[in-house]
């Protein structure tokens, strides 16, 4: 027996789901779909069957009246924050950190993934600083937030509105929407 039909087997007699969808999502041996991601192209395998069931985007990408044949061109992120978007859909842990957070929602937004989206909002909301409220507000803008932008700017009574910490030291956050 080889060692992938060896990984194969273990996983179809695996009784949690989860993992063999972590071994899955990782594993391009039976993957349907390649996404060449990012400017550098990378390819990004996944399953139809996984992206269908989380995002009616991709039902309609892949069964619509021009449902795509060919490998798809996703060249507005990085292939690292793609990834990080797939592995989700599959049911990992969402990767939502500080540099990450308004690519997660961009994605979720454009695939209408609501539990990332969710999630995302939940951690710009809560990672809302002096040091990242105007970039994380200016996201907001351009993502037509409006909760975020009703986020109240003061800390603890103190105005956030000219803070030293603001003037040049906040870090900056992608920007999808200039």
């Amino acid at each position: 027996m080889t060692s992938a039909s060896g990984t194969l087997r273990k996983l179809q007699t695996c009784n949690d789901i989860s993992q063999s969808n972590k071994h899955m999502s990782r594993s391009s041996e039976t993957c349907d779909v390649i996404f060449q991601v990012g400017k550098e192209k990378k390819p990004v395998t996944a399953h139809r069957h996984v992206l269908i069931s989380r995002s009616s985007v991709f039902y309609a990408m892949f069964y619509g009246p021009l449902a795509e044949k060919e490998d798809i061109t996703i060249p507005d992120v990085s292939s690292e924050d793609f990834e990080a978007f797939v592995r989700y859909l599959y049911g990992e842990k969402p990767e939502v950190t500080p540099d990450n957070a308004t690519t997660m929602l961009y994605l979720a937004k454009k695939y209408a993934v609501e539990g990332l989206e969710r999630l995302s909002l939940d951690f710009l909301e809560g990672s809302l600083c002096p040091d990242t409220a105007c970039d994380v507000l200016e996201q907001a803008h351009g993502f037509d937030e409006v909760g975020l932008h009703a986020t109240d700017t003061t800390n603890d009574g103190e105005e956030w509105r000219g803070s030293p910490r603001l003037s040049g030291t906040s870090r900056s956050m992608p920007m999808l929407f200039p």
